[in-house]
């Protein structure tokens, strides 16, 4: 698998969606990457991210 990140002159917007479509690839490989900082994970992308907080708030709201 080869994931290549351009961010520069790219807007919020457009990083997030690049970052979105890396956690697609990384989940449908089977594999996770899991970014801490000061022993606090601050995110995980892949097959072992938990759902957004806007899912898990649609489910608690239905």
């Amino acid at each position: 698998m080869r994931v290549g990140v351009e961010a520069k002159g790219k807007s919020l917007l457009e990083r997030l969606t690049q970052l979105q479509n890396i956690a697609r690839e990384l989940k449908r490989e089977g594999l996770t990457i899991t970014i801490s900082h000061k022993g606090c994970i601050v995110l995980t992308l892949g097959s072992g991210a938990n759902p957004p907080l806007s899912q898990l708030l649609r489910e608690q709201t239905q």
